[in-house]
């Protein structure tokens, strides 16, 4: 299909006959605040700012089953209260599941399971000893949307809101004293841990509202990630508080129910 009919697809009536097939492709960058716990490196909260970048696909085997596929990357800089460290993060994660779609003339449910892994690098550079650490997780997380649409003559507004909330799963986490060198030696000890909600809690939530236009489909976006856990008398928590902007394109357009 060339792009002027990929285009014309998604603003057309429901009423159109469509394909059981297609892909919806989402970029979003999106900037915001940051905060940080890591006692393994610092007894203090850092406060500060983060840039993220997501990448997604959403397919549809059918009108019901649908399939979802993300990637994640952010990089932010944190200060303590007092302003006398900085602690700066790096960290992505990637996930694919699947669910089941309902769609209810301009009201669009999903319910679905998304299994995902991510790392998180974190550098203090007022602590001598133990300057550097990382986080690294296995989730399941129970992937929910809703999603409204209002049509105005030839373009739609659609209200979606997406919550992923953390089911269980496993995670790395240090041991208070313990330096990084003796994991590469093969000595793991406590580090690795099942993850569930009685030492992890963990969420997020995009709520986007997105403007359907000729050519392409336009989306702001606030992102909330928050995330807290411990193990082995450590405490740590990563609270994300961002704005985006995005673009959403129809790679194999067949339906106006997007």
């Amino acid at each position: 299909q060339s792009t002027d009919t990929l285009a014309k697809d998604t603003i057309l009536s429901d009423t159109r006959p469509t394909k059981p097939t297609y892909v919806i492709k989402s970029r979003t960058l999106s900037y915001g605040s940051l905060l940080l716990i890591d006692t393994y490196i610092s007894n203090m909260e850092y406060f500060g700012w983060n840039v993220g970048y997501e990448s997604s696909l959403v397919g549809f085997y059918s009108n019901r089953i649908y399939w979802r596929s993300v990637a994640t990357f952010n990089y932010g800089n944190t200060v303590n209260l007092p302003a006398t460290s900085a602690m700066s993060y790096v960290g992505g994660e990637m996930g694919y599941g699947i669910g089941y779609n309902c769609h209810f003339d301009r009201l669009n449910l999903k319910i679905g399971a998304l299994p995902a892994v991510g790392v998180g690098l974190k550098n203090n550079v007022r602590n001598i000893n133990n300057s550097f650490s990382a986080d690294a997780f296995f989730n399941l997380w129970l992937d929910l949307e809703a999603g409204y649409k209002i049509p105005f003559k030839r373009v739609k507004l659609v209200f979606t809101d997406h919550l992923q909330t953390s089911l269980f799963g496993g995670m790395f986490v240090p041991e208070f004293g313990a330096l990084y060198y003796q994991y590469s030696l093969g000595n793991w000890g406590k580090s690795l841990h099942f993850s569930a909600l009685h030492n992890k809690v963990a969420f997020k939530n995009r709520f986007e509202v997105s403007l359907a236009l000729r050519k392409v489909i336009l989306k702001a976006q606030y992102y909330i990630n928050y995330q807290k856990w411990n193990a082995n008398n450590l405490y740590f928590a990563h609270i994300q508080h961002n704005f985006g902007l995005g673009l959403v394109m129809l790679l194999e357009n067949t339906t106006a129910k997007f």
